[in-house]
């Protein structure tokens, strides 16, 4: 794993992302390996779950993949939540090694992997999230889950006491098309920064002015259900 020094707000600066993504697809292809570039900033606070809700709602900037990968994590008392979307990376396995391969798998994927930004805040740089289940199988009809699944997300959000982080992980190799690619940051960067404005910040304290529209006619059907 290793750093580079960049901008701060690389993610404003579409030049300076393309310029860094372009020095890690030259160690992608000097080495003949997939590199994968991994970039911090701090932004505004943000409710991580008012953003995956946008997205959830409004993928179109996203990729459809057939079995997306996320993750949402808070802790009230701690003042932090996190939500992790997409994957950039992951892997499932299985058999009585999982534990240790998945160590392996994410020991490999940071020792190949480039970091830029504020990476001393807490949460930032890469985090792998991980679910296991006592079974070690394949598998199938009777065990609906995986054994263990490790993944790296193509785009976390932490708010950790109304301090905020985003974090991209972008898989580079050789066949990137590094404008398109840079392009589809952009986009996907304005819609997470535009969509989870902070609602309530742990605090009891909030914006009424910041609250989200909701359709009410989803509560009065709930009303009627139970």
């Amino acid at each position: 794993m290793s750093v580079t020094p960049c901008p701060a707000n690389l993610f404003h600066e579409a030049k300076e992302l393309h310029q860094f993504l372009l020095a890690c697809q030259k160690k992608s292809q000097k080495q003949g390996i997939t590199k994968i570039a991994s970039i911090s900033q701090e932004i505004p606070p943000l409710d991580p779950l008012a953003v995956f809700q946008v997205i959830r709602d409004r993928a179109a900037p996203f990729p459809a993949t057939p079995e997306p990968l996320h993750f949402y994590f808070e802790n009230r008392s701690n003042q932090e939540s996190i939500v992790a979307i997409d994957a950039a990376v992951d892997v499932k396995l299985s058999g009585d090694q999982r534990f240790y391969k998945a160590q392996k798998f994410i020991e490999s994927c940071l020792a190949n992997t480039i970091i830029s930004g504020k990476i001393e805040q807490r949460l930032a740089g890469p985090h792998f999230f991980c679910s296991f289940t006592f079974f070690a199988d394949k598998f199938n009809s009777n065990n609906p889950f995986p054994s263990a699944t490790i993944f790296l997300p193509r785009w976390q959000i932490s708010l950790c006491q109304s301090r905020c982080v985003v974090v991209a992980n972008l898989e580079i190799n050789s066949q990137v098309n590094l404008d398109c690619l840079v392009e589809t940051v952009g986009r996907q960067f304005n819609l997470i920064t535009s969509s989870g404005r902070l609602l309530y910040c742990f605090t009891g304290k909030a914006n009424h002015h910041e609250f989200l529209k909701q359709d009410s006619k989803k509560a009065k059907d709930f009303k009627l259900s139970v």
